[in-house]
């Protein structure tokens, strides 16, 4: 029997239906998929905050001890406390790590890099990023490990989405995530952008309906839905990837990230089988102009334009490419091309 293509240390999640650990749950099961071998201890699910880091303490020593010399080892950054003490183990074994990159701290602090973040980057045989932006940008901080990218975040789900709203012409625009306006300002503006003939179709916790401003008639608030169920809720004709302060522009910290950072809600769409409209300056307006999956705007206020540019043949290709992403993102495709990429001898 042929050993394990490497191993990897599952943890303890406060939730299941917590969509802050949706990306890395994904990941671990996918690694499992792909044949990696799990040295911790099984996932779990607790929410008291004591209790699991004991666990995934526990989990971590446990993978340590038994990690075999010379192996290969996949870990997900950030890891809070155990990232460095898994390098550093790992180090001495002999090992060589694979570190799937979730988020880059240092592009959040206006690409202000972190020594400490991009020294400890440096210390994996491959790291797993977004995208050639992230990428590039880390080759700019002179990281000179081996860069794998996985061009979108896969997003397992056995639920069925109801079938994308592909009559025409078009009816609604989805935004699903946080809605509190100290973290999506933008939403509160929507009724000041020309969407016709959409309207805005909102999910999420947090909103404020008296806050917001413009024509009432153009945004619906839908509620909210644990993430597990919100599939099955969906109803619109694209996704909304956008972020920030303005529907000018994406701006402000959230927004700039944009430029480098592949939202995990844009999986989310495209799990659906929705096509997307994305800012054309973010990084992964690449990856939708490449598989020819949505449409890249600099304003919201481009988007009645744009869309009633349309022809009912071209939405309806649109509908068909983001049905092939569809089936790849609900099978692991992306990351288990990254990871076979990644151990190449």
């Amino acid at each position: 029997m042929s050993p394990p293509p490497g191993y990897f240390v599952s943890r303890n999640y406060t939730s299941r239906f917590n969509a802050a650990g949706k990306a890395k749950i994904d990941c671990e099961e996918i690694l499992e998929d792909c044949g990696w071998v799990n040295l911790g201890l099984k996932r779990s699910f607790h929410s008291n905050g004591l209790y699991g880091t004991l666990l995934n303490a526990t989990g971590v020593v446990r993978a340590l001890l038994t990690l075999p010399r010379g192996a290969w080892l996949c870990v997900q950054y950030p890891t809070n406390k155990f990232y460095r003490l898994m390098l550093g183990v790992a180090r001495l074994k002999g090992c060589r790590v694979v570190s799937i990159i979730h988020d880059v701290r240092s592009l959040r602090s206006k690409g202000e890099a972190s020594t400490d973040e991009l020294a400890l980057f440096a210390r994996s045989a491959c790291l797993i990023v977004h995208n050639d932006r992230m990428k590039a940008w880390l080759r700019g901080q002179g990281v000179t490990t081996r860069i794998e990218c996985l061009g979108v975040f896969d997003y397992l789900t056995p639920s069925e989405a109801p079938p994308v709203q592909a009559d025409w012409p078009p009816v609604g625009i989805v935004y699903a995530g946080a809605l509190h306006p100290k973290k999506n300002a933008f939403v509160y503006q929507l009724g000041t952008a020309p969407l016709e003939p959409l309207r805005a179709h909102l999910y999420g916790k947090g909103y404020d309906r008296a806050s917001a401003v413009g024509e009432a008639s153009r945004v619906v608030y839908k509620g909210f839905f644990p993430f597990d169920e919100l599939m099955q809720h969906i109803e619109g004709s694209f996704g909304l990837v956008w972020d920030g302060e303005s529907v000018e522009t994406c701006s402000g910290v959230y927004g700039d990230y944009l430029r480098y950072n592949h939202p995990h809600k844009c999986s989310f769409y495209l799990a659906c089988g929705l096509p997307v409209i994305v800012w054309s300056e973010s990084a992964v307006a690449e990856f939708v102009r490449r598989e020819g999956v949505g449409l890249c705007v600099d304003s919201l206020g481009e988007v009645s334009g744009v869309v009633q540019g349309l022809s009912e043949n071209a939405y309806r290709e649109m509908v068909g490419r983001a049905g092939v992403v569809r089936d790849r993102v609900r099978n692991g495709f992306y990351l288990s091309a990254a990871l076979k990429a990644a151990v190449v001898e």
